[in-house]
């Protein structure tokens, strides 16, 4: 019998609580970003862009040691 191994799909945290689930899909993501801007501003009063988490969520996945697929 063959094992699968189960991936965790890479996600950012945000310092307010909230999750993006970072993935291979750039519009998706993009849309992520936008939707988590406006609830984030909301919810702590901050002023983050879509420019500023962008950035940083570039810079914490490309620190990531991501697993290659194996089956």
């Amino acid at each position: 019998m063959e094992k699968v191994k189960t991936l965790r799909m890479p996600i950012y945290r945000c310092n307010c609580g909230s999750e993006i689930l970072v993935v291979p899909d750039l519009a998706a993501m993009d849309r992520a970003i936008q939707k988590h801007v406006g609830h984030h501003n909301r919810i702590t009063g901050d002023h983050l862009t879509e420019e500023a988490l962008t950035t940083t969520i570039l810079r914490v996945i490309s620190k990531m040691s991501l697993p290659l697929n194996e089956y």
